[in-house]
């Protein structure tokens, strides 16, 4: 039909839409589903068959979604007289649902984290409001009461955390100027005692979820974790042939070769820091991770 030819993008007087041509024009990791089904569907007496899969068009060469209904009239036999079929381009469709998949693991990302955080975080508050009371040194004291506050402030800012979601949640991915993402990580830290450097260029923009901002104070926070023995970061660029890699190394206590890949699983026994499994979910939204 002519809405078919439209769909596949060909030129009816120049190209007979014969199965085999219209079979190439089938993404090559759906071509074997599509003759399967097809296959099953007349070899086994079915009526009907249906199925999603994608195109590639003649012209744009862009990938497409394509609903295909097909319907086998048989006689008194069994055998096929004709088949009618009938496609429709969903490819619109397609993308609202992968839209809604996406916001949907990126709340629960965002549920993981921030469960997280302020469960830690109130733990930490206890700790400084004992120390307080338990301390007769009234500087002393004063000193755990401020850091109990500066705490409580960290948990406000988690909370904004998820005020960011209900944009970056609905929102696509976009280009973000990485050393202006960097800096607003660093001057979001608490107080702390570690000399961070931004060496990425100034100019540089990378096309990531608007939740990438959120990986950078999940390395820093990490980074300046007390008992780490860090007194130094450095997020740096490094190209290597094609590839731009962005670099973010500490001097603190290194990780075992043989456990660089624990410390990213969600719930490990040894590593119990889901953080840098956060930061590696966020990074995989956009294809980095």
């Amino acid at each position: 039909s002519d809405k078919t030819c439209q769909i596949f993008q060909v030129n009816p007087q120049k190209i007979a839409l014969s199965f085999d041509t219209y079979l190439d024009m089938v993404h090559p990791d759906d071509r074997d589903l599509v003759e399967r089904v097809y296959a099953e569907s007349r070899e086994n007496g079915l009526d009907r068959h249906e199925l999603e899969y994608r195109i590639i068009p003649q012209e744009s060469h862009d990938v497409r979604y394509i609903y295909d209904l097909g319907i086998h009239e048989r006689d008194s036999d069994g055998e096929i007289i004709r088949s009618l079929g009938m496609i429709q381009d969903i490819t619109s469709r397609k993308r609202v649902e992968t839209a809604l998949e996406e916001s949907n693991r990126k709340l629960r990302i965002l549920t993981r984290r921030t469960r997280y955080d302020i469960r830690t975080m109130l733990q930490e508050i206890r700790q400084y409001l004992d120390l307080a009371s338990d301390e007769p040194n009234t500087k002393a004291s004063s000193r755990y009461l401020h850091m109990a506050r500066d705490m409580s402030a960290i948990i406000e800012k988690t909370i904004d955390f998820t005020r960011d979601y209900e944009f970056s949640g609905v929102s696509y991915a976009g280009w973000l100027n990485l050393f202006q993402t960097i800096s607003a990580s660093i001057h979001g830290l608490p107080r702390h005692q570690v000399q961070i450097e931004n060496m990425v260029p100034p100019v540089l923009e990378i096309y990531a979820d608007p939740m990438m901002r959120n990986v950078f104070t999940i390395l820093l926070e990490h980074a300046v974790k007390v008992g780490r023995g860090v007194t130094r970061v450095r997020f740096s660029v490094k190209d290597s042939g094609d590839t731009r890699i962005l670099i973010c190394e500490d001097n603190g206590t290194g990780i075992p070769a043989e456990d660089k890949e624990l410390i990213f699983i969600h719930g490990h026994p040894k590593y119990t820091d889901t953080r840098l499994f956060l930061a590696r979910e966020i990074l995989s939204t956009t294809g980095l991770g």
